[in-house]
């Protein structure tokens, strides 16, 4: 019920962001899945990790 609801609201939110919805949803991921990022470097960081992890 939770995976169906959240696979729901991402393609809801994936169809409103516009040309850029692909960068604006790992960039969403990378600030979700990161606890201390200071810098858009921390970020490109955990964005590097989560492409090898696909």
């Amino acid at each position: 019920m939770k995976r169906a609801l959240l696979e729901e609201f991402r393609q809801a939110a994936y169809s409103h962001l516009g040309r850029a919805h692909d960068a604006t949803f790992e960039l969403t991921d990378a600030i979700l899945l990161t606890r201390n990022a200071y810098s858009l470097a921390d970020l490109s960081v955990v964005l590097q990790k989560l492409r090898l992890v696909w």
